[in-house]
């Protein structure tokens, strides 16, 4: 993790303008953790109504500087500092999270919560949170471990290291131009949404960006699966992967 060469880029996408008072404060005390490893961090944000426009900028934004990462978070998220620490420690250019998803279906909490219970999990409350929740994200296989590899993940909270981008505009020459909402420059549409034609249907950005890395480039993604990330919405949900 604590690579002389390795250097972070914070980006925040914000559809609202309004950021989590928690979100700020797992960015300010992962600052400080990653500061004693010799870590430079810069932070950027963008307020946009279409969160991939939102991307694309801070893509473009981060690949102006020398920085070796670009971390995406998003306003919703609250994350331990270890859970930084643990993405970096992979050495992956593609590392993702399973981030809870901001839902809780009860009936299927009561169910799990039973089940769990009777075959005497360690926790079956968590169990339970994991059931009823849901993630943003696919696993390629059960997950056992911290990081796992992934078939998908969500931009809720990304790490992406550079070359991913120069990887991905050698592999997929379909990858449009679009217009920096800031400047009007012309920036590489890497969160445009990708059409399956065999299904008819458009991919989210989340989901479009991942579509490109691992089928055009063939990319490999992990995800972060372990506690350490809470989502806000109507609750703070704190379901993690790997209780399943």
């Amino acid at each position: 993790m604590d690579s002389p060469a390795t250097s972070l880029f914070v980006a925040m996408p914000t559809a609202t303008g309004s950021v989590r008072v928690e979100t700020l404060s797992s960015i300010v005390r992962m600052t400080n953790a990653l500061d004693a490893h010799g870590i430079k961090i810069t932070f950027s944000s963008l307020s946009y109504a279409e969160l991939p426009v939102s991307r694309n900028a801070l893509v473009a934004d981060f690949l102006d500087t020398d920085l070796s990462h670009l971390l995406f978070v998003d306003d919703d998220m609250a994350f331990q500092p270890q859970v930084i620490g643990d993405m970096l420690s992979v050495e992956q250019p593609f590392v993702g999270a399973f981030s809870p998803q901001r839902q809780l279906d009860l009936a299927m909490f009561a169910k799990a919560y039973g089940e769990a219970e009777a075959s005497g999990a360690a926790d079956p409350l968590q169990a339970a949170l994991a059931a009823a929740n849901g993630f943003v994200g696919a696993p390629a296989r059960p997950a056992r471990h911290r990081v796992v590899e992934a078939e998908r993940v969500g931009t809720g909270l990304l790490l992406l290291r550079r070359d991913v981008f120069e990887t991905l505009d050698a592999a997929d020459e379909a990858i449009p131009d679009v217009l920096h909402p800031r400047t009007g420059k012309s920036i590489r549409g890497y969160f445009e949404r990708v059409y399956l034609e065999g299904e008819g249907t458009y991919l989210s950005e989340d989901d479009s960006l991942c579509h490109r890395w691992r089928y055009h480039a063939k990319g490999r993604i992990f995800a972060f699966a372990a506690r350490g990330i809470t989502r806000y919405g109507d609750f703070a949900y704190r379901a993690a992967l790997n209780d399943l």
